[in-house]
This record gives C-alpha cells, structure tokens and sequence, in this order.
C-alpha cells in the first residue's frame, strides 16, 4: 500500500490507537443543508459558504499534538500539510458540489457613508474599489476554473488578444469576476497569463483585471475540496521552479568549502523533525507533494495568496459594479475599498480571520440572489428592489449595473431586474460543463454579449 492510502487508512479508520476516525471532528452547530442548486444546473460553487465552527472539547493544536504521537510521522506530515481541505483523492474537475455550508449571519457593523470611493495601500501598490473608465471599452468574463482554453477563448471573443496570444486590446479594460481556481487543471498558468496581459494593457492605457471569487477566497482559507490532481501537480511544479529560482538566485561563491560543509551540517542538526520528515516525501507521490505545495502557496501570506492580495474583491468601474456573487446597501455603505483593504490584509497573514463580508451566506462572493432562475430564484422583484436601493448609493457616477458570476447560465450571459444585473458565468471551464464561451461588452450606455 502506498504512503497516501497507508495515511488516508490511519485517518479516516481510526487506525494507529487514534480512537477512531472522529478524532479531527469538529462539534459544530446544526446546519441547514438543503441545496440550492441541481445536478443540471452543475454549480460552480458550493451554494453556502463554509460556516464558522464553534469551539472544540480540544484546541487544534492538542488534537494536531495527539495526532502527531500516534500515527506514523509521514502522515502526520501529509495531514498538517493539507488540512483545512479534503484530505485524500482530489474530486474529479467536474464533480458537482452537492453539500451545502450555512453561512455565518450578519453581524451589524458601523458603516462609512460614501461609499466605494477611496484608494488604500496594499503592499506598495494601490488597491482601488473605483476605477474611472474615461471612455473606454469595458469588457466583463465570467468563471473560468481553471480551463485555459476556455480563459483564452473569451480573451480572443472579447477582441483583446490574437491568436497568438498578444494584447491587442489598446485602452480596453477587462474584469475577469473570480473564480479562476477549482474544477480545472491550468489555475496558475491562467493567473500568469492575465497578468502578463495585464502589463502590455496598461502600457497602451488599458488594463486587465482579475477579482476574487468564492473559490480563490476558499483556497486561501485551506478549503481544497474542489481542487483537481492537474491542480495538485501545477502547484507541485509551480513550488519548485520557484523555491529553484530563489536557491539560484541567492546562491553566491565565496567561502571555503570547509566552511560551507560547516554551514551545511549546522543546518541540519537545526532542522525540525517536521521538516526532515517533509524531505522524505521529496521522491514520494506527485499529488502529494502537490497538496502540500497548494497549501504553502496558498495560504494566508503565501506566495500565491499575496498574488491574489493585490486583486479586487468587490469594484465599480465607471458606472458598473463587479462582484463576484453581488452586493447590497450595506456593501456600498461600508465602503468597497475598506472590503478590499480587509481581504487584502488577512491573504497577506496581517489579520487572522477573513471579513465577514466574504464569509456570510449574503457576502459580496457567495450570495445567489442574483443568480436567476439558475440559482433557484423564481421570484426576483425584492431582489431588484435591494439592488436598486445598493446601486443609488453610489456616486461619482452612480452605478446602473452590476454584473456578477458565481452561478452557471445554461442560457448564457443574461441580464435581470430591466437590465441592472447582468450574469456572465456561462459554466465555459470543461469542470463545470463545458458551455459555449460568451463574454459582456460595455461601451457608453449600450451593453451587448460577444460570442
């Protein structure tokens, strides 16, 4: 038996004189898990989002402690490197999220009048939650997890890029509404793509941007239940071409060669039982190595989760508002540049717990009110009418729309509420189903889909 599946016996069989397989479970309070969505409608998104767990009988750290003595090392390591994800065989890219997570309440905060007007600093660089468009072409593209066929499909509909994958966009402006991860094997390579484009754009005045979704949000938070094993083994990759750009880059001659063995053995003889037995997986399944890799990226302060610090959550670009699910009064009021400066500091590890307002079943990533008939909503006028009330909040200039992803279109791009919300996810990655890729085109005040 391989290591994993010797792991994955230990764990889930109680094996080891671990008590039984409840040994990590979490006492919780009662969930509502009634589902939203269908197998026809193929969600790209769990419909609630993960719930905050009360307090356990054992803190982690004693339960990881006890876990530690009583299972092999090599587990131990496997398990300390992929918690907070599904440990185990990664879901296939189009298995459906049937499982539902009630979302934490609301919780009442004071509110910034003004809205989403203000720049804030994130690490060197200016995270806004406005964007004055000045004119210019605006495009929206919906979820593309992780199918970059798909992402470069849309790219090339949108008329921003050749065929030979060059910007030829000049001043346009692309929003890319989250949701580039999960379900697909090309996470990082469409990451690096759009900000590859995002460079040339910005030299000819236009610019690339790419927010976050639920599932870049759930990624962070250790959540990997959707990740595929393409995923796994891009992470494994990605990690270390990195960790070898680093060790040649830092890597200078001098010394002797007595002294650098010295060096060598005082590293050693300093290094933790942890990381001697991490070293061990080095020629270990590829997944494996791949799933700690995701979550060393990953989490908060990670490499790629500082990449994914600098990308708006929630924004308004000339009179359009994006957001990966949607937003209400009590966004616009505390102010869209105040949620992106809170995401920003907690994926950079400066703040412990992520804001509520990505973490609430009605959050700017997770709400399905303005899914359509898609999310199960049959009825939208009081929708319309939260909207209506959130969008005459704004100003400078008044927003008129907001377009969303988060819930698969078996339709494709379509609007709602008169016009006021347009939903662009057209489940286009071959992990949702593979739907004909279509994108949203805003110039002045006409709106039209591109296929």
């Amino acid at each position: 038996m391989s290591n994993s599946n010797s792991c994955l016996t230990t764990l889930f069989s109680g094996g080891g004189g671990g008590g039984g397989g409840e040994f990590f479970s979490k006492k919780t309070t009662k969930r509502n898990t009634s589902s939203r969505l269908n197998a026809r409608r193929g969600s790209s998104s769990s419909s609630e989002p993960p719930s905050q767990h009360s307090s356990t009988d054992l803190t982690m750290g004693k339960r990881i402690a006890l876990f530690a003595a009583i299972v092999p090392t090599s587990c131990s390591v496997l398990f300390l490197a992929s918690w907070g994800g599904t440990f185990g065989t990664p879901p296939a890219a189009n298995a459906r999220e049937e499982e539902s997570f009630g979302g934490s309440k609301s919780s009442k905060r004071s509110s910034a009048k003004g809205g989403s007007s203000t720049n804030v600093e994130n690490g060197g660089e200016i995270l806004s939650g406005k964007i004055n468009l000045n004119g210019r072409r605006l495009v929206a593209i919906g979820d593309v997890h992780g199918d970059f066929p798909a992402a470069m499909k849309a790219l090339e509909i949108a008329g921003v890029m050749d065929n030979k994958g060059e910007w030829i966009g000049k001043n346009t402006v692309v929003v890319q509404v989250g949701d580039v991860m999960d379900r697909g094997d090309a996470e990082l390579a469409i990451f690096t793509k759009f900000l590859r484009l995002k460079k040339k754009a910005m030299k000819e005045g236009g610019d690339v941007i790419v927010m976050n979704g639920n599932h870049e949000i759930m990624n962070v938070m250790g959540d990997f239940r959707y990740a595929t094993n393409g995923a796994y083994l891009e992470c494994g990759t990605y990690l270390k071409k990195m960790k070898e750009k680093e060790e040649s880059s830092g890597s200078g001659g001098g010394g002797s060669s007595s002294a650098n063995s010295n060096k060598d053995n005082s590293n050693e003889s300093e290094k933790s039982p942890l990381k001697k037995a991490s070293e061990q997986f080095q020629n270990e399944d590829p997944v494996i190595q791949g799933v700690r890799a995701r979550r060393e990226l990953f989490q908060p302060g990670g490499a790629f989760a500082m990449k994914l610090s600098k990308h708006p959550t929630v924004l308004q670009v000339g009179d359009t508002i994006f957001a990966h699910a949607g937003v209400n009064q009590s966004h616009v009021k505390y102010g869209f540049d105040r949620i992106n400066r809170e995401v920003s500091l907690w994926m950079q590890g400066k703040i412990k717990n992520p804001p509520d307002y990505i973490v609430e079943s009605e959050g700017v990533v997770w709400t399905r009110e303005y899914g359509g008939k898609d999310a199960g909503v049959k009825y939208e006028a009081e929708a319309c009418r939260r909207l209506k009330s959130a969008l005459a909040l704004t100003s400078y200039p008044e927003a008129k729309r907001l377009v969303i992803g988060h819930t698969p279109q078996t339709t494709g791009v379509n609007s709602g509420c008169k016009g006021a919300v347009w939903r662009v996810d057209v489940g286009a990655s071959r992990g949702i189903y593979g739907g004909t890729v279509e994108v949203l085109e805003i110039k002045g005040s006409r709106v039209r889909v591109l296929s």
